[in-house]
């Protein structure tokens, strides 16, 4: 399966590794500077089972989009990735923020992330396909 990853991190970088040497799945991941040397060196320990580019590039690439972005970035990765239509998106993101007493929820008191993430992918793409339109795709 071709698999991007939008962010490096410690969460992309992770799954990223899991699922190219573990599954076989080809991994692109779209960051901000493909270029970085922490980048370049999560793609060469991947021995030719990955590549880095830009979000558009991975989301284009991709049939599966993992979003692991800081919250903080995670708007501005969905509204960076291009045409997500008929895309599966995993939103792996952990909705923290500084407080007055370290790290805190930034919102899932009354809403999840994963929601957020849905509403600015339906305002930016329009609703999602359906259960039934999706297995027809796969």
């Amino acid at each position: 399966m071709r698999v991007a990853i939008i962010g490096a991190g410690n969460v992309g970088g992770t799954l990223g590794t899991a699922w190219a040497q573990k599954a076989g799945h080809e991994i692109f991941f779209g960051v901000r500077n493909p270029t970085s040397e922490q980048t370049q060196a999560l793609v060469r320990r991947l021995d030719g089972r990955a590549r880095a580019g830009t979000p558009e590039q991975a989301a284009a690439f991709a049939q599966f989009v993992v979003l692991t972005t800081p919250w903080n970035a995670a708007e501005a990765a969905i509204r960076s990735m291009g045409d997500l239509n008929g895309k599966i998106i995993l939103d792996a993101t952990n909705p923290l923020a500084m407080g007055p007493d370290g790290l805190t929820l930034a919102i899932g008191h009354s809403t999840s992330a994963g929601e957020k993430v849905q509403g600015w992918a339906i305002a930016r793409f329009g609703r999602p396909a359906s259960p039934q339109q999706r297995q027809s795709t796969i």
